[in-house]
């Protein structure tokens, strides 16, 4: 009698664990489990993401595409990851800081506009390296770009210290049968062609007007003569003691 007691106990108890809709099923682990089988979970969203956790419902992971995982936190979709890679929103940036400490960047990567990566962090001077060679901070050579060199604008420098330091050239230019120019003011004042000879921007006489002493520029309709003159087929106009030579 008892053993048909224990079978019918059993069959109920089996017939409940089957019959509960699983949708209602709560698994509770205290520790290390494994699962067998795959783990399936909503595609949840970056308000209420599939895996998050207990006291921050709404940081976590999710399934915003198909294919695709999407980060997000304090319900802010900012990053997704698919078989490409990592893509993070255009609106938020990578940033390098002491994780750890929960201090703010030191630096970050933004996305400016479609096809146009900045470096900046606020209103800091940025600066960027290329490295020649690297040993570790106190030994290497590198090319830097710098947004406030000398404190008085940008500046790209060729840069060293320790064994590193080689003393390597600094080539600027092109690789292709190309011309090379400088501009100011949005305007070509030096052009490299591809020949290997220069031009320069010409002036006429009336516009060569007062410059530093040392200024040298073309002038187009001057005499060969000192002082300057007007009237002629173009010469070197040179700024010394205050006044333009066309000798």
């Amino acid at each position: 009698m008892a053993s048909m007691q224990l079978r019918i106990v059993s069959l109920l108890i089996g017939f409940c664990l089957v019959a509960t809709p699983l949708a209602a099923q709560h698994v509770r682990v205290n520790g290390q489990t494994t699962f067998a089988a795959p783990v399936g979970a909503p595609a949840g969203t970056a308000a209420a993401p599939s895996y998050a956790f207990a006291s921050d419902p709404d940081t976590g992971v999710f399934n915003p595409f198909a294919n695709y995982l999407g980060i997000t936190t304090g319900a802010v979709h900012v990053a997704n990851v698919n078989s490409v890679g990592l893509e993070v929103d255009t609106t938020k940036s990578i940033g390098w800081s002491n994780v750890a400490a929960g201090n703010s960047p030191v630096t970050s990567l933004f996305s400016d506009a479609s096809d146009t990566l900045a470096l900046r962090r606020g209103t800091n001077p940025q600066n960027f390296r290329v490295y020649r060679t690297f040993t570790d901070a106190s030994n290497g050579e590198w090319l830097q770009l710098e947004g406030n060199y000398a404190g008085a604008g940008f500046g790209i420098i060729a840069k060293g210290n320790g064994t590193g330091a080689t003393g390597s050239p600094f080539y600027f230019g092109t690789d292709t049968n190309q011309g090379l120019s400088i501009r100011t003011n949005n305007s070509e004042a030096i052009s490299v062609q591809a020949g290997g000879y220069l031009t320069w921007r010409s002036f006429v006489f009336t516009n060569l007007g007062t410059f530093p002493n040392g200024s040298m520029m073309y002038c187009s309709d001057c005499t060969f003569a000192n002082p300057c003159a007007s009237g002629g087929t173009g010469a070197w106009a040179k700024r010394i003691n205050g006044a333009w030579r066309c000798d």
